[in-house]
């Protein structure tokens, strides 16, 4: 709960503390009090801050995958002609596909790692 309070008054988290920060737990930790329930204002705070971390680990994410979208255009070679609409988004969830069967799995998808 103190990752949330912090997010919430805008204290600086570093990327590893937010990552580390369950959404779930914490909004299960702000709505099921055992004891006393929380004030009205103290659960808004509390959940502004939930907001504000998933926001910065939705923008984490998408970096990465705009990272990992850049790497995959320069590995592949684009057709060009009306076939290159559908060729480069099929290639990315060939990608996903195989990077998500990986960690299933608790392997490595095999990419040696200067190359990607």
């Amino acid at each position: 709960m103190a990752k949330v309070w912090l997010a919430a008054h805008e204290r600086k988290l570093t990327k590893a503390q937010l990552l580390q920060t369950s959404i779930v737990r914490s909004t299960q930790a702000i709505v099921e009090q055992d004891e006393a329930p929380l004030a009205l204002r103290l659960s808004g705070q509390l959940l502004l801050g939930v907001v504000r971390i998933y926001s910065r680990k939705a923008r984490y994410l998408l970096d990465d995958c705009n990272e990992a979208l850049m790497k995959i255009k320069l590995v592949l070679p684009i057709p060009l002609g009306p076939a290159a609409t559908y060729f480069l988004p099929l290639c990315v969830v060939c990608f996903i596909i195989l990077v998500v069967q990986a960690i299933k799995l608790g392997g490595s998808i095999g990419i040696p790692a200067g190359q990607c």
